[in-house]
């Protein structure tokens, strides 16, 4: 059985001056803050990704880098336009594209189509899961179910924070 973590990127800006591009719309300071205290969970609790496949916007990317500075690990790393373009059948299908080697596997990307991807993955017609910024499922592929999920209000505060750490 594999393990496919889906992470909606943490808390962005939402149309900082001088930015024009959606994609290019950097984390807020407690966007950094969630995704450090997500990294420093999952490494706390030895969660390993064996391959990460992330959106190329800004804020993803970010969450990415914030995730790693909190101590989370992966094996291998790719961007794809596909997770940031929101198709949630072109994101399933890069998803199998990417499982042959990968028995956990990380997505960082978007709402509305990472939430609409684990409705579709679970059988789940309705809103009735919301992904909230730097939120976390992790889902077990290919039986449909969530095995856990995470929110920033969950996670436990750590004594160093993004900004103390190295």
């Amino acid at each position: 059985m594999r393990e496919l973590l889906i992470i909606r990127h943490a808390k962005a800006e939402k149309k900082p001056p001088g930015i024009v591009r959606d994609i290019d719309r950097p984390l807020t300071r407690q966007g950094f803050s969630d995704a450090f205290r997500l990294g420093r969970f999952l490494a706390s609790v030895g969660y390993h990704s064996d391959l990460v496949l992330c959106s190329p916007s800004l804020r993803t990317r970010q969450t990415h880098e914030a995730l790693a500075k909190g101590g989370f690990s992966w094996g291998s790393y790719q961007e794809s336009m596909v997770i940031y373009e929101g198709h949630t059948r072109d994101i399933e299908q890069l998803c199998h594209m990417g499982e042959s080697n990968a028995d956990r596997m990380t997505i960082i990307g978007h709402n509305p189509s990472l939430e609409e991807w684990v409705w579709h993955l679970c059988g789940i017609n309705d809103s009735a899961l919301h992904l909230k910024p730097c939120a976390a499922i992790c889902h077990r592929w290919p039986d449909g179910l969530i095995h856990w999920y995470l929110s920033p209000s969950f996670l436990p505060k750590f004594d160093e924070s993004f900004d103390d750490a190295e």
